[in-house]
C-alpha cells in the first residue's frame, strides 16, 4: 500500500484516514508506534505517522488529500467551537469535547425565551 499521507502527529493521521473513508477510500495509518518513540529515534519522515491507500486509489486519495491539508490548514484556528462545560476549543467538526465529552451547543440557534 503506498502512502499519501505523511502526518506530524497520529491524530492528524487519522483525521486524514477519516476524511479518505467518508469519500469512499479504505485507508489505514501506519507509524504510531514509531512516533511514540520519537524521544529515542531521531525524528524525519520514517518516523512520522503515515496513511495508506491500495494501489487502484492511489490517484484519488492524492487528490482528497489536497483537499484535506487546504482545509486542515485552513480551518485548524479559524473553525472551533468552546465547549459550554470546560470552556475547552474543539474543532468544528467534533460534536463532541474532546477533553470532557460534553455534546456541542447548537449553533445558531434561538433564543426561545
Amino acid at each position: 500500500m503506498p502512502v499519501v499521507y505523511s502526518a506530524g502527529h497520529p491524530a492528524e493521521a487519522h483525521l486524514c484516514r477519516q476524511y479518505l473513508e467518508a469519500h469512499g477510500i479504505e485507508a489505514r495509518v501506519d507509524g504510531e508506534i514509531l512516533w511514540q518513540a520519537r524521544g529515542d529515534l531521531p525524528p524525519n519522515e520514517s518516523t512520522n505517522p503515515t496513511v495508506l491507500v491500495s494501489d487502484e486509489n492511489i490517484e484519488r486519495a492524492r487528490a482528497l488529500v489536497v483537499e484535506f491539508e487546504s482545509s486542515h490548514a485552513a480551518g485548524r484556528e479559524l473553525d472551533s467551537w468552546s465547549c459550554s462545560q470546560c470552556a475547552e476549543d474543539n474543532p468544528s467538526s467534533f460534536d463532541v469535547c474532546w477533553n470532557c465529552g460534553a455534546t456541542a451547543a447548537p449553533q445558531n440557534q434561538e433564543d426561545v425565551s
